[in-house]
């Protein structure tokens, strides 16, 4: 099984592959932990000076927040829907605070 978010790190540069082609590289709440994890992590790294975010397939960078996952789960009566939007929402906020 692939990995649906993949990092690294090269010279200055820590990477960021969004890897779900077939789902439009829509993020999942455990990509968005993840990536979330990782920003922090990078933004307390002198060594990294950039990020460089990157989707797998010729389709899309990436459709955002997988809303399907979140509609299927509100329909089972799971908490996925309320979790989701908070911590997609504060992986937004850390993008664009990113220095």
């Amino acid at each position: 099984m692939t990995e649906p978010i993949r990092f690294d790190h090269r010279g200055g540069i820590g990477g960021v592959t969004l890897n779900r082609p077939r789902a439009l590289n829509a993020l999942t709440l455990d990509m968005i932990e993840r990536f979330d994890a990782q920003l922090a992590a990078w933004a307390g790294d002198d060594e990294i000076k950039a990020v460089l975010i990157e989707g797998v397939g010729g389709k899309a960078f990436c459709a955002g927040g997988d809303v399907l996952a979140v509609y299927h789960a509100g329909q089972e009566g799971g908490a996925l829907a309320a979790d989701f939007f908070r911590r997609e929402y504060t992986l937004n906020r850390r993008i664009h605070a990113f220095a």
